[in-house]
């Protein structure tokens, strides 16, 4: 008889990486995934999303680039689990 263990399920989301950026600089966030068990998951898809682009913009990969002064949410999403960090964009 064959057991098949489920497939791991994403538990956690945890982005990692600076909190400040100037206008006209980037910086590059770090996101890391997580099984139900603490297990941590390499190559998770996952959704980014910005709530205000006048602010902060996504440029490749995790990099984001301050467009004006101001304070942005980065969320980012794997099947129904979330993290969101703020971004200030400062002169």
């Amino acid at each position: 008889m064959t057991v098949t263990k489920p497939a791991p399920k994403v538990g956690s989301l945890v982005i990692s990486g600076p909190s400040t950026v100037r206008v006209g600089e980037k910086i590059t966030l770090s996101v890391s995934a997580y099984d139900t068990d603490g297990n941590f998951m390499p190559g998770v898809n996952v959704n980014k999303n910005i709530d205000n682009t006048r602010i902060l913009s996504w440029d490749t990969g995790f990099t984001v680039k301050g467009n004006a002064p101001g304070t942005a949410v980065v969320k980012i999403t794997a099947a129904s689990v979330s993290a969101s960090v703020t971004i200030t964009v400062t002169e």
